[in-house]
C-alpha cells in the first residue's frame, strides 16, 4: 500500500503546476499561516512580528489591496532563528525555514513555492513521529499518516488547491482563503477540520 503522505504529495505538486503564479503564492502563504502559532507557542514573541509582516504583506498583495511585497528574497530564514536548547528549537527552525521559501517565492523564485505544502506535511510526520515516540517504518508511517492532524492538513491543502483551481473571483477567494488561515493551526484539530 502506497503510503497516504507520498500520494498526497504527488496530487499536490501535480495540482501546483496547473495553478498561475499568484494562485501558488495563495497556497504557500495560507500554509504558512497554520504554521504561525508554532512560534507564538514557543514563545518566539520577536519572531512573530517578521512573520506576520510576511503574511500581511503576501495576503493584502494577493486579495488586490497592495503592491507585491518588498522582502528581501534571500535572508528571510537569518531573521528567525531558534535559539539554542530551546524546547521547540527544531520545529521552530522548519518553520523559519518554510517562511524563507515563501520569501523566496513572493520574490520571484518559483521553485521553492512547489515545495510549501510538502514540508507542511513533512513538518507533520516528523512531529507525529516524535510525539508518538515511534521509530521509522512502513507500519508506522501508515499510523501517522492518519492521524487526525495529517489528515486535517491534507484536507486543508486540498481545499485551497481546488478553490485556486477554479480561478473564480481570484481576489474574493483569496480574501476568503486569508479569514479562514488566520483560524487554522497545523498542530491544532478543529471542528471545521477541512471546512
Amino acid at each position: 500500500m502506497e503510503r497516504p503522505l507520498l500520494v498526497h504529495s504527488q496530487f499536490t505538486e501535480n495540482t501546483w503546476v496547473k495553478l498561475n503564479v499568484d494562485a501558488q503564492c495563495a497556497f504557500a502563504t495560507s500554509c504558512c499561516q497554520r504554521l504561525l502559532p508554532i512560534l507564538t507557542r514557543a514563545q518566539k514573541m520577536e519572531d512573530v512580528p517578521i512573520a506576520e509582516a510576511l503574511l500581511e504583506e503576501s495576503w493584502a498583495w494577493l486579495a488586490g489591496l497592495s503592491d507585491p511585497p518588498k522582502g528581501d528574497g534571500g535572508h528571510f530564514e537569518e531573521s528567525i532563528r531558534p535559539g539554542e536548547g530551546e524546547n521547540d528549537a527544531d520545529l521552530c527552525r522548519e518553520v523559519a525555514l518554510q517562511f524563507a521559501r515563501l520569501n523566496l517565492l513572493l520574490n520571484g523564485d518559483s521553485r521553492e513555492g512547489a515545495v510549501v505544502g510538502y514540508w507542511n506535511t513533512a513538518l507533520l510526520d516528523s512531529y507525529l513521529y516524535g510525539k508518538l515516540d515511534f521509530r521509522v517504518c512502513s507500519e508506522h508511517d501508515q499510523i501517522v499518516d492518519s492521524e487526525p492532524l495529517m489528515e486535517q492538513e491534507f484536507a486543508r491543502q486540498r481545499r485551497d488547491l481546488f478553490l485556486l483551481l477554479r480561478r473564480n473571483e481570484f481576489h474574493v477567494t483569496v480574501r476568503n482563503m486569508w479569514k479562514r488561515s488566520m483560524l487554522e493551526d497545523i498542530l491544532v484539530i478543529t471542528n471545521s477540520g477541512s471546512q
